[in-house]
């Protein structure tokens, strides 16, 4: 049985105005292609994470206490295609 981490889709957000956008259509597929690499261990953190900017978030849920928003389904990622992902 798949668990639902190995199962677990990326998706768009607003799904039907980012793929009938040429551009954003792109850069879903760029950010769905490293989250990819990134799950199944084909490339490392520092390869596609903001690593200073995701240190801060962790830090700022721990400081916090508010852990909720790092279990990995509540997980939210944002590409910007200059500085690769963001978490938010």
């Amino acid at each position: 049985a798949i668990n639902s981490f190995d199962g677990a889709k990326v998706k768009p957000f607003k799904e039907g105005k980012t793929l009938a956008s040429p551009n954003l259509a792109q850069q879903f597929i760029n950010a769905q292609n490293l989250m990819h690499a990134y799950k199944h261990g084909l490339k490392s953190a520092a390869e596609i994470f903001d690593l200073k900017a995701l240190a801060k978030y962790y830090a700022i849920v721990d400081v916090m206490q508010a852990h909720h928003g790092i279990i990995w389904h509540n997980q939210r990622f944002y590409y910007n295609p200059i500085v690769l992902f963001c978490v938010i």
